[in-house]
């Protein structure tokens, strides 16, 4: 036997329907929410699949690194790619150099994408120093993608000195590992970029 449904049912049934046009509704937010993970996971595979296409032709044992996460995208650039050492200015190739040329590239293909770009150094030279120098460095990085007509709204730059360290600086190896610029792609939300 079929059960019928009331008037009321159908009401809060129609009611719910024209309330899931936000996610702020309780009964949408699970759908609106896997919505947005699959649009993030589109743009980011897409983004992944362009830096590999532009960094292949990259020699074996570069150090570029890229991670994945859910909602995030990272490149990893060793600082000496881009920069010369102790100068906070683009090398005079930088913004061509392929690894600054794919972020560019992506930026470009994928407008729904922001960027945050964090530059990092080793401990040597202190740390107010050491983050008012990967500050400069960070702003040169921005500069470089406004000259190539990146709207601003989708990048963010920072200079997080010594902050966060990959290997120990007791060894010339290690700081250059500390030494670089991790590019972060991700769809624009609030505090990101």
């Amino acid at each position: 036997m079929r059960k019928k449904t009331g008037w009321l049912t159908s009401v809060l049934l129609a009611a719910a329907a024209v309330a899931c046009g936000t996610a702020a509704h309780p009964a949408c937010a699970a759908p609106a929410e896997r919505a947005r993970q699959q649009a993030v996971k589109r743009e980011l595979d897409a983004a992944e699949t362009l830096l590999r296409r532009r960094l292949e032709s990259l020699p074996v044992g570069n150090q570029i690194v890229m991670l994945r996460e859910d909602d995030r995208l990272t490149l990893r650039i060793p600082a000496r790619e881009l920069f010369e050492p102790d100068n906070a200015q683009l090398k005079a190739q930088g913004a061509q150099a392929l690894p600054w040329a794919a972020v560019s590239g992506v930026l470009h293909r994928r407008y729904r994408l922001a960027a945050q770009i964090n530059v990092y150094t080793d401990s040597i030279g202190g740390q107010e120093a050491n983050r008012g120098f990967t500050q400069q460095r960070a702003l040169s990085l921005l500069a470089s993608l406004h000259a190539a007509s990146v709207r601003a709204a989708r990048v963010a730059a920072g200079g997080q000195g010594s902050s966060a360290e990959l290997a120990g600086d007791d060894t010339p190896e290690g700081r250059d590992q500390n030494r670089r610029v991790e590019v972060v792609f991700g769809l624009p939300e609030p505090g990101f970029p």
